[in-house]
């Protein structure tokens, strides 16, 4: 993962970069929360809403496994299903946690 390279794809330098990062970090990992409880409480609504939001983060930024991940989630949602919910949540979770070892290794977090 260069993150530089993410950067200038997106127009901004490394150091903005890492920042949004870091907050797409805390609001995922929040989001996945509120999915996961959304999934046992039945709330469809609130589950799409909150993979929408991911969604949304992950393809501007350029993280295109986590925007496809949410993209089911949503999808699962809008049709009321739950089938596959979880175990993408914990797929976004793993890439999130890979991120954050990315930027540990380069000395960014």
């Amino acid at each position: 993962m260069n993150f530089r390279q993410m950067a200038d794809r997106i127009g901004f330098s490394e150091e903005e970069f890492m920042e949004l990062v870091e907050l797409f970090l805390e609001s995922s990992l929040a989001e996945l929360d509120h999915i996961n409880a959304a999934a046992k409480e039945m709330d469809f609504s609130r589950m799409a809403m909150c993979a929408h939001s991911i969604r949304g983060a992950a393809i501007n930024l350029g993280f295109e496994e986590i925007h496809a991940l949410a993209k089911a989630i949503e999808g699962n949602a809008r049709a009321n299903e739950l089938n596959g919910t979880i175990e993408a949540a914990e797929k976004i979770k793993d890439n999130l946690e890979q991120i954050v070892g990315t930027m540990v290794l380069s000395g960014r977090h």
